[in-house]
């Protein structure tokens, strides 16, 4: 079977440009790809494939999701209160799976050699109605799913189009505001990934294709490898690798960021599995206008990506090498969960799911790192120094066009060592209170920490936020925990 190796971009983009430094034969467009990029993309030479995002249906057209039920009620699905993955259409209801297949054959344009599709963030045939929790529907994902490949499967096979299912959902199961995020299969409390997917893939078309994440997880800095990486592969399907170099966890290109040590060893697990197909999301969310290829610095992890692809060595300067560890804890600390847009959180609560939602604090080693202890405190600490003091000898030789974007990550990364510092500090203290103590000195580094973030707020690209909301409210809850036990 020839190698298939699959892109797609964000941002400004030259797909001959892109085809060229990749080696792609495949180009997968966004989810609201005009006709013009259609047919630059066509125009390469790659084959094209469009994009069915999510499986809620009143997402992809409310005003036909509308009309739709309003001419068949019964369609419509119930969800149960406080859930993200939503029941917006019945998976029990023969009109639900007729508007399903309409909107895939939507998507199977003549141009295109077939259609992707993923089923998270947007999900909605979570339905809790009483057909569904009486036939196993309610709560059942699996059960859910195959019921949807089935349906695209059986709407594309007269046209002539292939069907390419995304393994992914998002994150670990944890809170966003006031709804609870199961994302299934991704362990814990969120199952397995092989028991979301294997009767799934199991009772595919042979013809089906699926496309799993090489890690465990929504895009974080340097994520733990994906367990079901190689089992549709090992079921008798063909078989995806999927990696995403996007920005949003390193910056949005504005910074320095090297992935290619995580990239280099994932694709060695991809190398193992046999994949069938190598295919990489890239994006550029600097603005819109940016195009990664011109990017002198951020355009090595896009070479190194199709030189690993290619069995091919990449060396890249090692000052932005030594950016690996720099982006990552930054972002990311003690390997937990960030923010896959590169910003900082407004509130505690946010930053608190964050930390909880790659399923790396499912591990005794992430369970380790939130526990509210001095110990932990000097590690989110020590992990920021240890980058600097990795990064730092490179400065100096660098040429002045890019020693600014070096300074911004050396900013950022100084930030996070006072901002993940001080809510460590916040964790140990609040947890003093509950045990009707606390502890000064360490109040006392908060004040410090907040000073130093004021002052310092301003030298950080402006795409990744400010961190004053939160540094602000860590302060004045730390204060209440102090004055609860000493007074003013």
């Amino acid at each position: 079977m020839a190698l298939t190796v699959a892109i797609n971009v964000t941002g400004k983009c030259d797909y001959k440009e892109w085809v060229k430094t990749t080696g792609a034969i495949d180009i997968f467009l966004g989810r609201s790809a005009k006709p013009l990029e259609v047919a630059a993309a066509k125009a390469t030479g790659a084959k094209v494939w469009t994009f069915l995002y999510g499986c809620n249906a009143e997402m992809w057209n409310k005003r036909a999701y509308d009309e739709w039920i309003a001419e068949h009620p019964s369609a419509k699905g119930e969800s149960k209160p406080n859930t993200w993955e939503k029941g917006v259409m019945c998976p029990s209801d023969k009109y639900t799976w007729m508007f399903f297949a309409q909107a895939i054959k939507a998507k199977a344009i003549d141009e295109a050699e077939g259609v992707v599709v993923c089923f998270w963030d947007d999900y909605g045939l979570n339905c809790h109605c009483k057909r569904c929790r009486k036939n196993g529907f309610a709560g059942n994902f699996s059960k859910q799913l195959t019921a949807a490949v089935k349906c695209y499967e059986e709407a594309l096979e007269p046209l002539g189009k292939k069907l390419l299912v995304r393994t992914w959902s998002s994150g670990a199961a944890h809170w966003l505001r006031d709804e609870w995020v199961t994302a299934p299969g991704n362990g814990g409390w969120s199952g397995s990934g092989e028991e979301l997917w294997g009767p799934v893939i199991r009772l595919s078309s042979p013809k089906t294709i699926f496309q799993t994440k090489v890690y465990n997880a929504d895009c974080q800095p340097n994520p733990p490898l994906n367990p079901i990486l190689g089992l549709a592969k090992k079921l008798g399907r063909q078989e995806y690798a999927e990696w995403q170099i996007t920005g949003q966890t390193v910056g949005h290109h504005v910074l320095p960021a090297s992935v290619i040590k995580y990239t280099e060893k994932t694709m060695r697990a991809a190398k193992l599995a046999k994949v069938d197909g190598y295919m990489c999301y890239f994006g550029c969310y600097r603005n819109g206008s940016a195009d990664l290829l011109k990017d002198d610095l951020n355009v090595h992890n896009v070479h190194a990506w199709s030189a690993f692809v290619h069995d091919r060595p990449y060396s890249a300067p090692p000052a932005f090498l030594a950016t690996e560890r720099a982006a990552a804890v930054a972002f990311a600390p003690l390997g937990l969960g960030a923010s896959t847009e590169s910003k900082f959180a407004n509130t505690i609560e946010r930053r608190e799911d964050l930390l909880r939602y790659t399923n790396r604090q499912l591990t005794d080693e992430g369970k380790a790192a939130l526990k509210p202890t001095k110990e932990n405190i000097a590690r989110v600490i020590a992990e920021k120094d240890q980058a600097l003091e990795e990064l730092t000898p490179y400065l100096s030789s660098l040429p002045a066009a890019q020693r600014e974007r070096y300074d911004q990550l050396i900013a950022q990364l100084k930030v996070a060592k006072a901002l993940d510092g001080a809510l460590w500090r916040y964790r140990y203290l609040r947890y003093l209170m509950d045990m009707g103590d606390t502890d000064l000195e360490v109040y006392a580094a908060i004040q410090q920490d907040f000073n130093y973030i004021k002052a310092h707020a301003k030298e950080l690209p402006e795409v990744v936020g400010s961190p004053i909301n939160l540094i602000r409210e860590i302060f004045e809850k730390s204060t209440y925990c102090k004055e609860r036990i000493v007074g003013r």
